[in-house]
This record gives structure tokens, C-alpha cells and sequence, in this order.
């Protein structure tokens, strides 16, 4: 099972088609992922990355896990709560 990644930038509060409400429920994702060195990383605090993931969206499903298990997943952790939700 794959996810959606987010979109890479989140439109502009002041767009009149995106109300300032709506756009700051997004603001803590505005930051919590980033690509450095080809591999994907989740920031936890205000200095640590986790990470290198292949791609965006296994360091979401990383976050996902984390928020689940309040630990990070190694790789066979992470495939299997992909596929199976455990």
C-alpha cells in the first residue's frame, strides 16, 4: 500500500481561493519534511532529521508510525505497517 505524498508547497495564506483558516491547519507540515542528499527526511524537533527514506512518501508513513508507536521504525518496521497496518 503506497500513500499520496503531500504536495511540496502548500498554497499561499492571502490565495483567495485557500482561506488563511485552512492554510494554518497546515502549518506545522509546512516544514516537517525535506529532501537532502536524494533521500527523504522527517524533522522531529527543532535539529533532528530521521531519515534518509527512499521517497516522501515512506517518511510519511515513517511520521505515521512514530505517531502510533512513539518510536522510529527501522525498514522491515516500516514495510510491514505499510502493508498491514501493525
Amino acid at each position: 500500500m503506497r500513500t499520496q505524498s503531500l504536495p511540496d508547497v502548500v498554497p499561499d495564506a492571502k490565495s483567495a481561493d485557500h482561506p488563511a483558516s485552512a492554510s494554518a491547519a497546515h502549518e506545522p507540515l509546512l516544514n516537517r519534511f525535506c529532501k537532502k542528499h536524494g533521500g527523504w527526511f522527517v524533522r522531529h524537533g527543532d535539529t533532528e532529521l530521521i531519515g534518509p527514506f527512499t521517497d516522501k512518501a515512506d517518511a510519511q508513513m515513517a511520521l505515521l508510525y512514530f505517531s502510533a508507536r512513539l518510536f522510529w521504525p527501522n525498514d522491515k518496521q516500516l514495510r510491514e505497517f505499510a502493508r498491514h497496518g501493525k
